[in-house]
């Protein structure tokens, strides 16, 4: 468990670990907490995740989603300006 913050070395810490897991999936864990989340490390902890952050009481897992735009993008051409 390494505390929520944007210390440097903290994101040393985290970065390391990040590579260890890639070494040896499912064996790390790595979850962020606050003061008030560090209670809740034990139960999150044992859901499969291998990176989870605990803050204010709510659990959150980094996930990649595709946006959709708001507005419809312009076509591109292939014609080349000179």
């Amino acid at each position: 468990m390494i505390p929520d913050s944007t210390d440097p070395g903290t994101a040393a810490v985290g970065g390391l670990v990040r590579s260890a897991q890639s070494e040896h999936p499912g064996r790390i864990v790595l979850v962020e907490a606050d003061e008030a989340g560090r209670a809740q490390v034990p139960a999150v902890a044992t859901g499969g995740e291998p990176w989870l952050r605990i803050k204010d009481g709510r659990t959150e897992v980094p996930r990649l989603a595709r946006l959709r735009p708001r507005v419809p993008l312009a076509r591109w051409t292939r014609r080349a300006r000179c």
